[in-house]
């Protein structure tokens, strides 16, 4: 459950990181190892079935991290410490934000939070994507039901 909360979270505005270790390269190669190759189930492989996703993650810090997300028929292809190239969504959010979800004993819920507190913002790239994500609070809210 904990690892498919962090799928969703990752592509799902989700699509986020526990990045809290002093070596974020080496948390960033582990991350990569175990998403790439994932298959996306029920709705979040529906909604994120084929996305290029760019998240900018503010760290605590103050510094900004950006990672790239690809998904093709429903698998992550690629997961890269950079942004992708012709994105179709942007999302924005910060390390205290993440951390919070991942260690929340109902993810779902507390990302249907962060996403109403507009603590992750998104933005989806083209008419069609920007209807297609208008649905995602609904995916969400309904997700939430059921952890």
């Amino acid at each position: 459950m904990k690892r498919m909360a962090l799928i969703g979270i990752l592509l799902g505005l989700s699509m986020m990181l526990p990045l809290v270790s002093a070596d974020v390269l080496e948390e960033f190669s582990n991350l990569e190892q175990d998403l790439v190759g994932t298959a996306l189930p029920g709705p979040l492989g529906t909604l994120f079935a084929n996305e290029r996703i760019n998240l900018y993650l503010n760290m605590n810090n103050e510094t900004e991290i950006t990672f790239g997300l690809v998904t093709e028929n429903k698998i992550v292809k690629s997961f890269q410490m950079m942004e992708v190239d012709d994105p179709t969504v942007n999302v924005y959010t910060s390390e205290e934000t993440v951390q919070r979800i991942i260690t929340a004993t109902n993810p779902l819920g507390e990302l249907k939070d962060a996403l109403k507190n507009k603590e992750i913002t998104y933005q989806a790239i083209g008419f069609t994507k920007k209807i297609k994500f208008g649905f995602s609070g609904f995916f969400v809210k309904m997700a939430s039901w059921f952890s």
